[in-house]
């Protein structure tokens, strides 16, 4: 059984703290340096691309998690995009792995996200599976 965003240990609901998102630059897709994968793996990234407008909806439709759900709740894929973002009047670094789940940084302040909504499927690599029994 799939289990919702918001019923797992750490999460919270989307909030309107997005809301006033604006994603203003957009690298292309590269190895996650981050997943076990990427060095094994190396190529195959270059398939996957996010607009500004797709790395918006991504994030409006995930739900805020702390680090630990963000790191044992979601996999980690090969590839990530990263880029930079507007939220609130303040600039963000955001990355968004292949597997449904991302971040934004801004010196030591880190926010994790995650997205088990179907609008962010056809957005990812691996739609995000849940932590069922």
């Amino acid at each position: 059984m799939t289990a919702l965003a918001a019923c797992q240990s750490g999460s919270r609901p989307p909030s309107s703290d997005t809301s006033g998102l604006q994603v203003t630059s957009v690298s292309a897709a590269a190895p996650d340096p981050s997943s076990s994968d990427a060095g094994r793996f190396p190529g195959g990234c270059d398939r996957w691309s996010l607009t500004a407008a797709q790395a918006e909806t991504f994030f409006a439709f995930s739900t805020e998690l702390d680090a630990s759900a963000y790191h044992h709740d979601y996999e980690t894929s090969r590839c990530m995009i990263a880029g930079d973002l507007v939220e609130g009047g303040r600039q963000w670094e955001f990355q968004i792995n292949g597997a449904a789940k991302g971040y934004w940084s801004n010196g030591n302040d880190m926010r994790y996200f995650g997205c088990t909504d179907a609008a962010c499927d056809p957005l990812v690599l691996v739609p995000h599976i849940g932590m069922g029994p």
